[in-house]
């Protein structure tokens, strides 16, 4: 009985170890055109408009445009940590560039144990560039 329960025990332990560890994979970032997993907070202003801003306040720090059209799904969203699935079909320019469509965009709970780990982008899909 106490072996059954302790083997449970260790598996329980190992699958939340693993779960923990996806969690904690570490963004690539900017990769080209594509489709992409980003990071980040949400903010508004009156001459940018709504902008994804990524790795806020580093020396890394992106600054996406998002469409009018795209902005109402990201308006319960605005000065709160993000993930959001996004197109971006444009070359960016330095740090600035253009979503293109919003395909996902959810609540992303901070983790301060992890903060490098915590914004950027993941490449989901490459897709070529349009000029």
């Amino acid at each position: 009985m106490k072996k059954s329960f302790t083997l449970c025990a260790f598996l329980i332990l190992l699958s939340s170890v693993v779960l923990a560890q996806e969690n904690t994979k570490p963004y690539e970032g900017f990769q080209g055109c594509g489709e992409y997993l980003a990071a980040g907070t949400v903010h508004s202003s009156v001459k940018t408009g709504y902008m994804l801003v990524i790795n806020e306040q580093t020396r890394s720090e992106y600054n996406f445009r998002i469409p009018i059209m795209e902005e109402p799904k990201f308006a319960p969203y605005m000065d709160k940590p993000l993930k959001a699935s996004v197109l971006i079909t444009k070359p960016i320019d330095g740090t600035r560039g253009e979503i293109e469509k919003v395909i996902k965009v959810e609540h992303r709970i901070p983790n301060p144990l992890h903060p490098v780990f915590d914004t950027g982008f993941r490449l989901i899909k490459k897709v070529k560039c349009k000029k």
